[in-house]
This record gives C-alpha cells, structure tokens and sequence, in this order.
C-alpha cells in the first residue's frame, strides 16, 4: 500500500482476535490521535489521525485459519466504516475533527455505505467463495442466500437509518 509519492493521510492498528481477559468484548474504534494543525511538527504540516480497530473474532486454531462469521464480516465492514470517517477528516483542529465536530444524523454514513457491501452480490460471491466454502457445513450457495435474506436492500438502510 506504500506507493512512491502517494501521501498519507491517516495511520491505524488492527486487533482483530479475540483474547478473554486482557481485552473487552466487543468490536471497537478508539481514536489514539486525532488531525491537529496545531501539534504539527517541522517533519509534518498536520498531525495525521491515529485510529485502532479492535474486534474479538476466533483465533486460527493450529495451522488452519480464522473462519469469520457474517456478524464478523457485518462487524468489521462497520468499524472500517469509522475508521474511514476519522482517517478522512479534513478539520484542522483536535477538537473539530473528533466525533463532536460531526453532525450527529451524518455520524454513521460511512458505516452504513460500508456495510452494504456485505449485501452486494459481487462481494457476497467472493465472501462465499473464499470463506464459507471452507467450512463444508452448508453448500455455498445455500449459504450465500441465507445471509443474503437477512435484510432486504431498502430496508436495511431505513432501519439502520432509524426511519422504518
């Protein structure tokens, strides 16, 4: 992802397994530092954004991988969705460029463009694909249609929108 001249723009951290006792339950987006043209530095003009994305998925167990679950899918699509909210702010100042510079009906667009993803056909197939065919437990296309019915399209949005 480091490609010559090509500027970033904000940094993160990524927990993505489970570990009872040393961390909470439940999947998260902590900001570490926020944009800041104030606590610039002579290296830099602004203080880029810092951002930690924590979830609690299973572990790999021994040599096999870590079989994400829909609701895993479903969790991390949601906390890149933040992440990108807090990555992409343009807000010179600390204090702007936080949750509460945001207008609260707009705090959750990035998160719910990013979870539709999980709906889409195209994204669905490769999920499928990759992920679910591993388990064997349910025939891929079975499965694909299971998770797939949960929310209808414009449904979806009205309800996680809070308007149906």
């Amino acid at each position: 992802m480091d490609q010559h001249e090509t500027p970033v723009v904000a940094q993160f951290y990524l927990d993505p397994y489970a570990r009872p006792g040393q961390k909470r339950q439940g999947s998260f987006v902590e900001v570490v530092v926020s944009r800041s043209k104030v606590l610039r530095t002579a290296k830099a003009p602004v203080r880029l954004p810092v951002f930690s994305i924590v979830l609690n998925q299973t572990p790999p167990v021994g040599d096999m991988p870590s079989l994400m679950t829909f609701t895993d899918l479903d969790l991390l699509f949601g906390c890149v969705g933040f992440g990108l909210r807090i990555a992409l702010t343009s807000a010179e100042y600390t204090a702007a460029s936080g949750i509460d510079g945001i207008e609260a009906d707009s705090l959750g667009v990035p998160v719910r463009v990013l979870k539709r993803f999980c709906y889409h056909r195209a994204t669905g197939k490769r999920y499928r694909d990759t992920i679910l065919a591993l388990s064997g437990v349910v025939h891929p296309t079975k499965a694909f249609e299971l998770f797939r019915g949960r929310k209808q399209r414009t449904a979806a949005l009205l309800e996680e929108s809070g308007l149906q």
